[in-house]
């Protein structure tokens, strides 16, 4: 039986050039499907993240 829930990760944005820093401003989320493959990626700010606004 499916619970038909959304599965989403998210991460901070890692940047590697020209230098390497993470972007806690930034957050990449990863979409899956009911397959478990990312059907979706997209970057969002932060603020928007924690309003659930993405």
């Amino acid at each position: 039986m499916s619970a038909r829930l959304d599965f989403v990760i998210a991460y901070n944005v890692r940047h590697k050039a020209p230098t390497f820093f993470d972007d806690p401003s930034q957050i990449k989320l990863f979409y899956y499907d009911a397959d478990f493959t990312i059907s979706q990626q997209k970057i969002v700010p932060l603020s928007d993240f924690l309003a659930l606004n993405y």
